[in-house]
């Protein structure tokens, strides 16, 4: 179980980081064109994505290093 969760984690958060970056520019480029643009669906999948990244980040270093 340990391993899957250390495997999964691996192959999953290069995904998350890319499609953070993406909504990333995507925010940026649309309140660069209208500062009063509706930003609430992009700042949402932001926090989510961040979260996710800094979680599974953290959950796999306590693994790794309880397990030395």
């Amino acid at each position: 179980m340990l391993l899957f969760l250390i495997k999964f984690s691996f192959l999953i958060n290069p995904i998350f980081a890319i499609v953070f970056c993406i909504n990333l520019i995507s925010l940026i480029k649309k309140v660069a064109k209208d500062p009063n643009a509706d930003i609430e669906k992009h700042a949402v999948r932001l926090t989510i994505s961040a979260t996710y990244i800094v979680l599974s980040l953290t959950a796999l270093l306590n693994l790794i290093l309880n397990r030395l």
